[in-house]
């Protein structure tokens, strides 16, 4: 979906067999919504990380801290 992420804004994704409603699809970032839960994926140098968030937590707030993860770990080149 990172080297694609045009194709993900028609299909959606799927992550750990929920399938996800493509809410931004970019290089380095996808988010995504199913019902009151969601996910957020960012791409650094070396990983993938893959936040869930679920209807206690807001979106924003979830996003807003795995953005400044990936940032962080992209500044440290991993």
């Amino acid at each position: 979906g990172f080297s694609s992420p045009n194709t993900l804004q028609v299909n959606g994704f799927e992550i750990a067999g929920t399938k996800y409603r493509t809410l931004r699809a970019e290089s380095q970032s996808i988010y995504g919504r199913m019902g009151a839960t969601g996910v957020v994926c960012c791409k650094t140098n070396q990983a993938i990380i893959v936040a869930y968030y679920d209807e206690n937590i807001q979106p924003g707030q979830c996003t807003n801290v795995t953005e400044k993860l990936a940032d962080y770990l992209r500044e440290q080149n991993y």
